[in-house]
């Protein structure tokens, strides 16, 4: 019978379960070092599985005119239950602009920035155009994706829509309306 690690760390915390299992069960001898080190990653394992501390990633991104910073209450309220990333599209929040600006450039800020940090796999909360890059990278890279919470995203785009929605960027307009938000933005 192969046991796979979990089940070696709960048969150590909890001998009596091994006659539940209907195998006879081999004992191999282990250096003493290897066998301390098995022991506290049993214990480790044991104490997150347990007590449900092993916590997924979940990356925050932002709106069209947002950066990395306005999502930072959010991150805070989120940090007791995921691991929690943020980041600046490119053009955003002091980042650079790239030659082009689209949903596939800022998908690509999304793939290097788990790339760069190891994550495997994560979760997306995206807002308005963070949300419609979330469900981009959903559908074309889904093997990095566990879940898509998305807010706001705009799934319809016309030319008259974009009008409009250019129209709402006026600089004057901004500062009147949103004085905090438009310091943000110098």
């Amino acid at each position: 019978m192969k046991l796979g690690f979990s089940q070696i760390c709960l048969l150590w915390l909890k001998p009596n379960k091994i006659k539940t299992f209907n195998h006879d069960l081999k004992v191999v001898a282990i250096n003493s070092t290897l066998s301390h080190i098995l022991i506290l990653f049993c214990l480790l394992f044991t104490i997150l599985y347990f007590y449900g501390k092993i916590m997924e990633h979940i990356l925050l991104l932002h709106g069209a005119i947002g950066a990395k910073d306005q999502l930072q209450p959010l991150a805070e309220k989120l940090k007791n239950n995921f691991i929690v990333h943020t980041l600046s599209f490119s053009g955003h929040g002091g980042e650079p602009m790239a030659d082009e600006f689209s949903i596939t450039l800022f998908a690509n800020n999304v793939l290097d920035y788990i790339i760069k940090q190891n994550i495997s796999r994560i979760n997306i909360f995206g807002y308005s155009m963070g949300g419609y890059v979330a469900l981009y990278l959903a559908k074309h890279h889904p093997e990095k994706i566990i879940k898509v919470f998305s807010f706001a995203a705009k799934f319809q785009w016309t030319p008259e829509i974009a009008q409009q929605e250019i129209k709402m960027l006026n600089a004057t307009k901004i500062e009147e309306k949103i004085p905090a938000f438009a310091k943000t933005l110098e």
